[in-house]
């Protein structure tokens, strides 16, 4: 054989095996997969893709567990899988698969490593097989058999079974305390109580008519008293279908029966004040469920009959927050006993909030177990709402004069010192000027530049300030190229760092991109930049950063190597009512304005801006904005 048929063979050999684990891949049910070292997926088969809802095993090719599972079953798995990359050992277990967007499932899993022709691990591959359904079947048969040995071990009632005859064949221990020990092999109709129709009853029971009936038939018990018994009776039959007997479980009711009349009264007084209270009044168990409600409670949940609240809670009326903070109360009352009264609000999710004083207690059943909690609320909705309209007036009250100090304050103060130099600087000038020398009048130009570039910004920034306080500034965020964007602010920038010998760089992406109203975004890079130069001695540095986090958005960082901040001066910054303005190194003008027309111009982009700076030791702020709109 030639070299050309050897390479035929081989071809055809090759392609035969393909065709084999092609068809195994496409039929197997188990679910394979097989994934690189950094636990990517390099191929799955058809049942594995359908089971991530993939119509082409090709499109898990490059995911991860990351992207179908939760976050905690997708790490366990990587974890998994870098020890057996690590170790060359196997790993098999039985483990539950928690999914995002569905119920947990059960599987049977084998991880291998994946080796090379070398034997080098290259990555990993596994099987696993569904076993959900026998999970849940070995889980209810577990329930089912833990169930009835709690009901053989523990049942209260009296148990008896008779044959056709309505002779007793076998009784349980409670049984034979009620009737006696001789009771089996006697006649059910022995120990009846006076004339009743119990048998008529019954009849159809045994006639195979009926499956199962419920009597209350008085009963005479073994010491001769009368008794009246809750009968439940379920009856026997054999494989044919034939009746052969029936079982009956018993309760004594003689004392329930004896207290109704007892407790008619109280239960008549007790509906009428659940019925005409203007409160709400509610009872519940030591789960908090609702055992009862009166009717203003009712219409407050939105019900037309108090019995549809019982057995429910208030997570079925409430939002999941009020429904735990009500739930945790109740729970703490429980376990301490100690009634708790409060002012609470009421968060329902298809009707507005409301309020309540309330007053909870627990309820104790007769031995002074506490046995669950009984409620009394008022509604305080109105006072509350008055209440909170002072409050805010209040505080607008508050926003409004704090407002009116800052600009007052800005324009008693911070407008007067440099207009005062500018004044005496024109003064000077205008008295002076012939007998100046030529340098002396272009450093005094200069010197009235700087005053008329630090009021212009100033003044700029007043104007922004107030156009956005009083809501009339256009929002229009657009794509930006940040690269492009922060450099044109740099440049206009670049004259006073340049006198300071400050040196300036930059690390942005060039095509990190972000969408954010220009002008305003402008004016954020040009303060806190500004800020930076202002506070940072003569030959120093300042750079600006920028990239995207994982939380989609776009972080920006301006750091200086400049004089820092004491911690009680960067505790106040952002804050309207609090005095942050100082001079720069070379007694460069600030207000702390700039600071917060920042901090508005990025949260109106829902972002946020934070400083850290230790005084000596240079500052850096940084603020965050989504990448994209409505992030």
């Amino acid at each position: 054989m030639d070299y050309k048929d050897k390479t035929k063979e081989k071809l055809l050999k090759l392609a035969r095996e393909e065709f084999l684990v092609n068809a195994l891949m496409d039929n197997l049910t188990d679910h394979v997969y097989f994934k690189d070292r950094g636990s990517r997926f390099i191929r799955i088969n058809k049942s594995h893709a359908l089971s991530f809802g993939l119509d082409d095993p090709d499109r898990a090719i490059g995911k991860t567990d990351f992207d179908f599972f939760t976050k905690e079953h997708a790490q366990q798995a990587f974890d998994d899988e870098q020890t057996i990359i690590r170790t060359g050992q196997s790993v098999s277990r039985e483990e539950r698969v928690t999914w995002v967007d569905r119920p947990d499932t059960w599987v049977s899993t084998i991880k291998m490593p994946l080796r090379d022709n070398d034997g080098t691990i290259i990555g990993t591959f596994g099987i696993s097989r569904d076993i959900t359904e026998i999970k849940q079947a070995e889980d209810a048969f577990q329930n089912l058999f833990l169930r009835q040995e709690a009901i053989l071990a523990e049942v209260p009632e009296i148990i008896m079974e008779v044959d056709n005859n309505k002779i007793y064949k076998w009784a349980n221990r409670q049984g034979m305390e009620f009737f006696g020990k001789d009771v089996i092999g006697k006649e059910a109709s022995l120990y009846f109580e006076g004339e009743q129709e119990t048998y008529d009853i019954v009849k159809p029971l045994f006639d195979g008519i009926g499956d199962i009936f419920y009597v209350e038939s008085w009963q005479r018990r073994y010491d001769g008293e009368k008794r009246l018994l809750a009968w439940g009776c379920q009856v026997l039959k054999d494989n044919e279908g034939n009746v052969t007997g029936a079982l009956s479980s018993a309760q004594d009711i003689t004392e329930r029966k004896r207290a109704e009349e007892t407790l008619a009264q109280e239960q008549y007084l007790m509906s009428t004040l659940m019925e005409n209270l203007p409160d709400h009044i509610y009872f519940k168990d030591i789960k908090s469920h609702f055992i009862r409600i009166n009717v203003s409670h009712a219409k407050s949940l939105g019900l037309t009959d108090p019995d549809q609240a019982v057995g429910k809670t208030d997570f079925d009326f409430h939002t999941l927050e009020h429904a735990q903070l009500a739930y945790n109360d109740e729970q703490t009352i429980i376990q301490t006993g100690q009634p708790l009264n409060m002012e609470e609000r009421l968060v329902h999710p298809n009707s507005p909030d409301s309020w309540v004083s309330a007053t909870k207690l627990p309820i104790r059943n007769k031995d002074g177990n506490i046995i669950g909690t009984f409620g009394i609320s008022r509604d305080i909705t109105k006072r509350k709402l008055a209440e909170e309209e002072i409050k805010l007036k209040n505080e607008l009250l508050q926003a409004s004069n704090a407002e009116k100090d800052k600009f007052f304050s800005i324009i008693a103060h911070d407008l007067r010192s440099p207009f005062s130099h500018f004044l005496g600087f024109t003064q000077l000038i205008d008295e002076e000027l012939h007998t100046m020398a030529l340098d002396e009048i272009q450093e005094m130009v200069r010197m009235m530049k700087i005053s008329a570039t630090n009021l212009f910004n100033l003044l700029e920034n007043l104007l922004k300030w107030s156009t956005m306080q009083r809501g009339i500034m256009d929002f229009v965020p657009v794509k930006l190229n940040l690269k492009e964007r922060i450099g044109a602010c740099l440049e206009v920038l670049s004259e006073s760092a340049r006198k300071k010998g400050i040196d300036i760089t930059t690390y942005i992406p060039d095509e990190l991109e972000i969408f954010a109203d220009s002008q305003m975004f402008d004016t954020i890079i040009r303060n806190l930049v500004s800020n930076a130069i202002k506070f940072t001695p003569a030959g120093g540095k300042v750079s600006v950063t920028a990239n995207c986090n994982n939380d989609h958005y776009i972080e920006v960082k301006i750091s200086d190597s400049g004089i820092g901040m004491p911690q009680e001066l960067k505790n106040k910054l952002f804050q309207l009512n609090e005095k942050t303005n100082r001079n720069g190194t070379e007694g460069e003008l600030s207000t702390g304005l700039g600071l917060l027309l920042c901090k508005e111009f990025i949260e109106k982009h829902n972002g946020k801006i934070q400083v850290e700076s230790e005084e000596g030791k240079g500052s850096t702020f940084s603020f965050a904005l989504p990448e994209k709109i409505g992030v």
